[in-house]
């Protein structure tokens, strides 16, 4: 049913603070490595092609702030609301 009543898509990508790397440099690389495969994936194989993703970890380890979930937010606003 979602598949033919939505156009547009807001992906969460949950619990990035758990993607591997040995720091910050190489964890931003592979989360967007992530990004660049999935977005393929649904760019070929979804009606979706233009899926936005948004990086989010509610409680990262490590006790830290929460992750994205502002822009979560905003980009579901956006998708409810466009405008």
């Amino acid at each position: 049913v979602g598949e033919m009543l939505n156009k547009r898509l807001v992906v969460a990508l949950n619990k990035v603070d758990m993607i591997a790397g040995e720091n910050d440099d190489e964890k931003a690389r592979n989360l967007e490595k992530a990004k660049r495969g999935l977005r393929k994936v649904f760019q070929e194989q979804t009606r979706w092609p233009t899926a936005v993703f948004v990086p989010v970890a509610a409680f990262p380890t490590g006790g830290g702030a929460p992750i994205g979930i502002p822009e979560l937010i905003q980009q579901i606003v956006q998708l409810v609301d466009p405008e």
